[in-house]
């Protein structure tokens, strides 16, 4: 081998390896922001029933589902987003089903981060923001938007 050539093939080792290493440092903030969006949510959640304690009981916003149902319906938009394509009608068909800005924090919390990215960016990558922002513009309890 002639000195150019181990020159080459250093030089696609170290471009492979900063690659790697650039691919990584960009999963890990992207997993970082997704992780730091459900903590958000959750403390949200937890402010909106710390602030019931403090309303009448009229006034007082509740989870319309169980933690398992959430976790049903969470499991429902991924598999509707998985992939190629999106199921429109099953994303649209868990979103008309939430009823207040309880339920979309508790949505976003059981949906979690999955393949490092939250609900958000699931439905951001999928196109889905416009029309889930419509459908929860139509809700009068729901002020949370995507």
């Amino acid at each position: 081998m002639d000195t150019s050539t181990k020159v080459i093939i250093g030089g696609v080792t170290v471009l492979a390896l900063g690659g790697g290493t650039y691919y990584l440092l960009n999963k890990n903030k992207k997993n970082k922001a997704a992780k730091e969006g459900i903590e958000l949510a959750q403390t949200e959640a937890q402010q909106i029933l710390k602030n019931n304690a403090h309303l009448p009981p009229d006034q007082q916003i509740r989870a319309s589902y169980t933690p398992q149902q959430m976790k049903t319906y969470a499991d429902k938009l991924h598999t509707a987003m998985d992939g190629l394509g999106t199921d429109n009608d099953a994303v649209k068909d868990v979103f008309e089903k939430m009823n207040n800005d309880l339920d979309i924090l508790l949505l976003i919390e059981q949906f979690g981060v999955r393949d490092d990215d939250d609900l958000g960016e699931w439905l951001a990558d999928d196109g889905a923001t416009e029309y889930v922002n419509e459908i929860l513009e139509t809700k009068a309890m729901i002020t949370k938007r995507f």
